[in-house]
């Protein structure tokens, strides 16, 4: 009862009742294996409480999203995205199975994502194949099954990723007018490569390569000479890993790697070269064109994590001193961080820690400069102990945030109170369970939020 009275006073506008009467910034907490473990499992556990039962045995579960109205929020169905949806909620038990190897997490896997593979053997265009992108679209689908399936061990879930890509026609390519990570041909390289990295198929590589050749014809000047994208009419191009720069030129280094075409590769380079202009010593980040009251954002989507992390991930497979610089600037304004108000993967914390659990272990994996540059502060220079810095900051924050939430009642999201659960990757606790799972295990777990 208490859900659907809180449901029904975020639709009005209404303030959530807090689960308890405190409600304070967390201290630093203890983000030990053990307990960061543990709690990834009891988060599983209340998604599955979470959810109402098909009548084929399956999972489904409905979400709050953001209202167009300030302070309100809408209830939605899931969707079968990364971000919204069952690809994303597989994961977190796919994770739990590949870290523990018990049968119930794979069980809950596949019927998680059994109504999306049904979908895709039968031809059947549900929602997130219908457009492109790579956390709400068919980027995300492939990538999503793809992953489940490699997690699980399961060749059959993986060829259903690489199926998704049958839906990605030439005219929906050709349709997109936001190129970016979320929703564009960024997001949709990605989730292709990332499906690719587990079964090489000529389809999906041919697919990617539509992609990207539709973003280096899709470019436009700018004042200081750039050719980059415009994906919002209001706004300059943008800075950030969903909807800027940071994400559009990893997908094109990345598709650089695969097809060895410098075009991608130049492309990309000229994206940093432009958003490393908006970086602000003073601050220690780089500036959000969209935001007036709050520009220098710290999250995945916009600001220092995500842009640190997509030049990290962009150093695997470009060397390039403009992707050297800005590593060592996200890197070394990363101690100065405290917890933010929010927690999960796309906006608070667990987005956040992501990022420090990549600076901590793609030292070996960064070509050029950039991997002598991560080599030397993490390991072997005057910075050295930054390595485990960066991993036990990244529990820190996650135990901080586990802290704040013992207290409080709840995890700060979207939903913003306890007697809603939130259950989906993106915006929800399976994404901040994920982070703390990975956390305990970076080794084997993959990083979501770069598509590895």
């Amino acid at each position: 009862m208490r859900e659907q009275v809180e449901l029904l006073r975020g639709a009005f506008g209404a303030r959530p009742r807090p689960a308890s009467t405190v409600d304070t910034s967390p201290d630093v907490g203890d983000g030990t294996d053990e307990r960061l473990r543990r709690e990834a499992t009891a988060q599983f556990e209340r998604v599955v409480a979470g959810a109402v039962e098909t009548d084929d045995d399956g999972y489904q579960w409905s979400f709050v999203s953001p209202a167009e109205e300030p302070g309100q929020f809408t209830v939605r169905p899931t969707d079968e995205s990364l971000y919204f949806g069952r690809c994303g909620i597989a994961l977190l038990g796919a994770g739990l199975y590949e870290v523990t190897g018990e049968p119930r997490y794979r069980s809950f896997a596949l019927q998680t994502v059994a109504p999306v593979r049904e979908a895709i053997s039968t031809g059947t265009a549900i929602p997130s194949v219908s457009h492109l992108g790579g956390t709400l679209g068919v980027g995300s689908v492939a990538y999503g099954l793809a992953t489940v399936g490699d997690l699980l061990g399961d060749e059959s879930v993986v060829s259903d990723g690489v199926r998704a890509a049958e839906f990605l026609t030439s005219d929906l390519i050709d349709s997109d007018r936001s190129y970016d990570v979320s929703d564009g041909a960024a997001g949709t390289i990605l989730g292709l490569l990332g499906a690719y990295d587990r079964l090489e198929s000529p389809e999906l590589l041919a697919k990617a390569v539509e992609c990207g050749d539709h973003l280096l014809d899709s470019r436009v000047g700018t004042d200081g000479g750039f050719r980059v994208w415009k994906g919002a009419d209001d706004h300059p191009p943008l800075t950030g890993f969903s909807h800027g720069m940071a994400g559009i030129a990893y997908s094109l280094g990345r598709l650089a790697d695969a097809t060895g075409d410098d075009a991608y590769r130049e492309a990309a380079i000229e994206a940093v070269e432009y958003e490393s202009r908006a970086y602000d010593e003073s601050v220690g980040n780089w500036e959000d064109y969209r935001q007036a009251g709050n520009p220098y954002p710290n999250r995945w989507c916009y600001g220092r994590a995500g842009i640190g992390l997509a030049r990290l991930g962009m150093a695997e497979y470009v060397d390039a001193d403009v992707v050297e610089r800005g590593i060592d600037r996200a890197v070394s304004a990363a101690s100065a961080d405290e917890p933010s108000g929010l927690d999960h993967l796309c906006c608070g914390n667990a987005g956040r820690a992501e990022f420090l659990l990549e600076a901590a272990g793609r030292r070996g994996r960064c070509v050029g400069e950039a991997g002598r540059l991560l080599r030397c502060r993490l390991r072997d220079g005057p910075d050295a102990g930054t390595r485990g810095r960066c991993v036990g900051e990244a529990g820190r924050l996650l135990g901080a945030v586990l802290s704040r939430k013992e207290e409080t009642g709840h995890y700060r999201t979207v939903a913003k109170t306890g007697a809603v659960l939130q259950p989906t990757l993106y915006h929800g606790v399976s994404g901040i369970a994920y982070s703390m799972l990975r956390a305990t295990a970076p080794d084997e777990l993959p990083c979501l939020p770069l598509w590895e």
